[in-house]
This record gives structure tokens, C-alpha cells and sequence, in this order.
């Protein structure tokens, strides 16, 4: 593949404009998709395990990114903006300390419900007045649940309440050979 082709794709991919929680990231440098599942695994007697699960466990990314001071238009006029980087830098830190999920759109998917894990910014000469970053996400699965009231007053079994299958008979303590009965029979 060409170089020019694939930085373009680096740039856009398939689904456009990069963005971490609408913010327009101008390039993704690197992403890291990780997907992974546990088996469980139960030990038994004879001392194997048996393995009868799978939990797939929650997606993760890893970015590396650059924000630029310089804005560019469809007329190839470059714009200098230094407070955009800050802007940004500062709304990235709020996401992470707020927790809140958000959607992470890359040049192979678009995550839902990831929430910011840590953002490292290394600052130095040649970085200039550009943001670049590396951040981790996983994704949070949200469940919500619900209180149910018991009233646990005067509960007692129904004399007709089905308590389960038999062997076809349901003795009763008139049914039931008593033990003198039993040492009597001489069948004790």
C-alpha cells in the first residue's frame, strides 16, 4: 500500500472524522484494539478442571493521537489557534475525572460506553505547540436494577401448596408404620 494512501487512511478512515467524545482528534498516530474472553474453569475430584463458560470481557483501546494548533480550511488556509489545544487538553482531563461514558469513533469502529481509564501528555521541544496524547478506554456495561418489595408477614405454606414431585404417594403420619408396630411385625 502506498504511503500516501495509508496515512490518508490513518487520518480519515472508514468511518471519518476521528473524535474521543466529539472531540475532532486530528489523527490517531496508533489505535489498539483488544478484545479478549475468560473461561472459567471448575476443579474436579479427579483433579482436571472442567471449563463450560465464556465471558467475553469488556473492549478495551489504546490511542495515540495529535491535536494541532493550526486549523486547516477547504481553501488551504492555515489558521493558528493556540487556546484550541488547551481547549482541548483541558475537556480530555474532564471526561477521565468525570467517568461518564462516551464514544470513541476510529478508523475501524465506533465504541459506545467507554470511559476514560488515563491520558498520558508528554510535552517536549519538538511537539511544539501540538497536543499529543496517548489515552486507554474500556468500554462499561450499564445495567440498571430494581427493588422489589416482600411482605414476609404471615407467610405461611397453604395446606394445598405443591411442594414438589413424589414417588406417586404422599404419606401422612397415619400412612407410616410406627416403630412398635415395626418391632411387632418382627420386620425390624
Amino acid at each position: 500500500m502506498p504511503i500516501i494512501t495509508s496515512s490518508v487512511q490513518l487520518l480519515f478512515g472508514e468511518y471519518g472524522t476521528k473524535s474521543i467524545g466529539g472531540i475532532s482528534i486530528d489523527a490517531f498516530v496508533e489505535e489498539t484494539h483488544d478484545e479478549s474472553a475468560s473461561v472459567t474453569s471448575y476443579p474436579i475430584e479427579d483433579g482436571t478442571s472442567i471449563n463450560d463458560h465464556v465471558i467475553q470481557n469488556p473492549e478495551k483501546l489504546t490511542i495515540s493521537g495529535v491535536i494541532s494548533a493550526n486549523t486547516v480550511y477547504l481553501a488551504d488556509i492555515l489558521e493558528y489557534t493556540p487556546f484550541h489545544v488547551v481547549d482541548v487538553y483541558w475537556n480530555l482531563v474532564e471526561m477521565k475525572e468525570e467517568g461518564l461514558p462516551i464514544t470513541v469513533v476510529t478508523g475501524l469502529r465506533v465504541y459506545s460506553d467507554m470511559v476514560i481509564e488515563s491520558i498520558s501528555i508528554p510535552r517536549n521541544s519538538e511537539s511544539g505547540k501540538s497536543l499529543y496524547f496517548s489515552m486507554s478506554l474500556v468500554q462499561v456495561r450499564i445495567v440498571t436494577s430494581q427493588t422489589v418489595t416482600i411482605n414476609t408477614e404471615g407467610t405461611q405454606p397453604q395446606a394445598n401448596q405443591n411442594i414438589g414431585s413424589t414417588n406417586g404417594k404422599n404419606p401422612s403420619d397415619a400412612d407410616r408404620p410406627s416403630f412398635i408396630a415395626a418391632i411387632k411385625a418382627g420386620t425390624l
